[in-house]
């Protein structure tokens, strides 16, 4: 299987000569891109644009969803008794216009403050060294300048575990290959190979929430990134991976920051990330946060345990399906199914199905001016008349052998920037559907590791 994470390309762009500003926009940009306690209250990490803009705290609801009565759906109101205050940072910008989600945290001791992309399409933590000539972020990760990091030699216990659950023999990835005994070697690929980070594994403390909330956690010390320069970016420095330990092995199995700060505080083993697409977002850890959702979250099971990956049984266009055979949007022996990526921008269908979109879109909404070349990736300036263009429906498998419709509105799939409107839907090889920040920016969802599922509810972060 591989290790490699779609939400992660940095090689789609528009296919269109005329359309420089959104070629940037449509690179899915998830670049450095996996103990249930009773009535755990969620913290809220605010999710980063800009550092120094803030809005004042609000008072909001809290309780860890999981512990619901009876297994209901929760609705915003089933949180009445429970108080917090939850800070949230706004910032300049958005997806639309920067294309990422991250958060401050610090590294080490003294703390080296940095920014992480936040991807649940990928697993690691990984920041750039000094010793990487191929990496182009301003801020650099310094081991030697912590008193609390160490480097793992490639015959040590932490650099042969090739089983996430710790075992050195019972192997489901291979063992490192070692040139010599002086680090533990790691390389992660991204968006099919196209691009790939190499380093050493390193653990030192790591600080989230203002230094609340720091763990004794391993990284991946960056030496090289390929292509050069490709993960550069002034907003953030590395990436801060959200998905299974499954996927953090790399081929070293380590342990997921998440869960570990999980285990220390006592919060339950999974989060809520509300995003918007000019206001950045906010992560609820340890549960959900009712103030960031509308009525009762609808849950589907976790299918496959490397991403957030669901059962999505039908993609329609104002409820006519396109007609892809179920089976396309699920794992299969090359296909690695539909999930749930922060760390794409943007909506990807496998071939197939983008191609049974195109088709329906093209037979249905003809009259809808330049569609043909706005479905073949150009960008159009003129404004579109949304009243006649369709409503996106994804049909997915609930808890209970049934299904549930979520919707995506024109406005949200065609994505405006200055004075170009694009299509935030494309085509990629080995997958059934990333739903990307196109689709996040309306849903709330519940990253609950802890009951194997994911929650959806319209968000109200905006």
């Amino acid at each position: 299987s591989t290790q490699s994470t779609w939400g992660e390309t940095k090689g789609l762009v528009a296919r269109s000569e005329t359309c420089q500003e959104m070629r940037s926009l449509l690179l899915l940009v998830s670049v450095f891109v996996l103990v249930t306690v009773a009535l755990s209250l969620p913290v809220s990490f605010p999710l980063h644009r800009t550092p120094d803009r803030k809005l004042s705290s609000h008072e909001s609801q809290l309780h860890v969803l999981s512990n619901t009565q009876a297994g209901k759906p929760p609705t915003a109101a089933s949180f009445s008794k429970f108080k917090s205050v939850v800070p949230a940072i706004g910032l300049d910008g958005g997806f639309i216009s920067i294309g990422t989600y991250f958060i401050n945290f610090t590294v080490g001791t003294p703390p080296q403050p940095f920014s992480a992309l936040i991807d649940t399409g990928s697993s690691n933590l990984a920041l750039p060294t000094p010793l990487c000539a191929t990496c182009g972020q301003s801020r650099l990760y310094v081991p030697e300048k912590s008193t609390t990091a160490s480097q793992a030699s490639c015959s040590s216990a932490e650099c042969l575990r090739c089983n996430p659950n710790g075992s050195l023999t019972d192997c489901v990835f291979p063992r490192p290959r070692c040139v010599s005994d002086s680090s533990c070697p790691q390389a992660i690929t991204y968006g099919g190979g196209s691009s790939m980070l190499s380093g050493s594994l390193t653990k030192d403390v790591v600080c989230l929430g203002d230094g609340q909330y720091c763990v004794s956690a391993e990284l991946v010390a960056v030496l090289e990134e390929l292509p050069a320069g490709s993960f550069q970016s002034p907003q953030y420095d590395g990436i801060l991976g959200l998905a299974s330990p499954f996927n953090a092995c790399n081929p070293t199995c380590v342990d997921t920051l998440f869960p570990l700060l999980a285990q220390k505080y006592q919060f339950d083993n999974s989060f809520g990330m509300c995003l918007t697409p000019t206001n950045g977002g906010v992560l609820d850890v340890g549960g959900v946060n009712p103030a960031h959702f509308s009525g009762s979250l609808q849950y589907t099971p976790i299918t496959f345990d490397r991403w957030y990956n669901f059962d999505l049984f039908d993609v329609q266009l104002d409820g006519t399906s396109i007609g892809a055979h179920p089976a396309l949007y699920r794992p299969t022996n090359d296909v690695i199914g539909t999930f749930v990526d922060s760390g794409t921008t943007v909506v990807i269908f496998g071939p197939t199905i983008f191609a049974n979109f195109q088709a329906l879109f093209q037979k249905k909404y003809s009259t809808i001016a330049n569609i043909s070349a706005i479905l073949n990736g150009q960008c159009v300036s003129a404004p579109p008349d949304f009243s006649a263009w369709p409503t996106l429906n994804f049909v997915i498998a609930d808890m209970a052998n049934g299904t549930f419709t979520l919707d995506l509105p024109p406005s949200d799939y065609m994505m405006q920037t200055q004075n170009q409107w694009c299509l935030g839907i494309t085509s990629g090889l080995s997958l059934g559907a990333v739903l990307g920040d196109v689709f996040l920016q309306r849903y709330y969802v519940h990253y609950d590791r802890t009951n194997a599922r994911v929650g959806f509810a319209l968000n109200t972060c905006s």
